[in-house]
């Protein structure tokens, strides 16, 4: 249930008492390297839903409070289960990184969603290039409608701005120009689909296509 003000009310409520469990497990061989890594949290909290309904819709419920009329949608003692599985090839000039993961809510305020990249670079003396792509989509969901289509509508427009499905393609360069410090140059080219909206924040989705492009020039630095 993203907000406007806030990456997502859940991550607002999200910070305080909650329950984390995880660990990870790896193994080196030669120039492989694998992890695979679970955890998961359990929110002790409910997210500003209400709050958020009134600044950003105007109160539509008129001040009913919108889990009593749809308490499937709560998430206070709820699980999120997060997986991942990396494989990393790092051998004289080539490191080629893969990486998976895999998101399982409890509750149906946010849908499941799966990712991963791909990456290779190539280290040419000081100078390494990069490209990569990556995927991210959320799965289908079935959510708690109620029959009522103002009602419903709400629903909807809180579980889409949690939503993700797009592509990104990246080309990049590092350069080692110093001991210790390295300048790095990235464009990405994400490519959507309008439904995608999590993570971007004051979008208007009647005028989102889902596609952006990004430049970006980072110095990294040792001290």
């Amino acid at each position: 249930m993203s907000a406007r003000r806030c990456p997502s009310p859940k991550a607002c409520c999200a910070a305080s008492g909650d329950t984390l469990l995880g660990g990870y497990l790896e193994y080196f061989s030669g120039p492989w390297q694998f992890r695979l890594s679970h955890a998961r949290v359990r929110f002790n909290h409910e997210p500003p839903t209400d709050a958020f309904l009134q600044t950003e819709l105007g109160d539509p419920l008129l001040g009913t409070p919108y889990l009593t009329l749809v308490p499937e949608m709560a998430l206070a003692d709820q699980w999120v289960h997060f997986g991942s599985l990396g494989l990393v090839y790092d051998q004289g000039p080539l490191n080629i990184q893969l990486m998976l993961n895999q998101i399982r809510h409890e509750s149906p305020a946010y849908a499941d969603s799966r990712a991963g990249y791909l990456q290779a670079a190539y280290r040419l003396g000081r100078v390494t290039p990069y490209i990569g792509v990556s995927r991210s989509q959320s799965l289908s969901e079935t959510l708690p409608y109620k029959g009522n289509p103002g009602l419903d509508s709400i629903t909807n427009i809180l579980t889409a701005l949690g939503r993700t499905n797009q592509y990104s393609y990246t080309l990049g360069g590092r350069w080692d120009f110093h001991q210790n410090l390295a300048l790095k140059a990235q464009v990405d080219w994400i490519r959507g689909h309008p439904d995608s909206l999590f993570l971007y924040k004051d979008i208007d989705p009647a005028n989102w296509d889902g596609r952006m492009t990004v430049f970006s020039l980072a110095l990294d630095f040792v001290f």
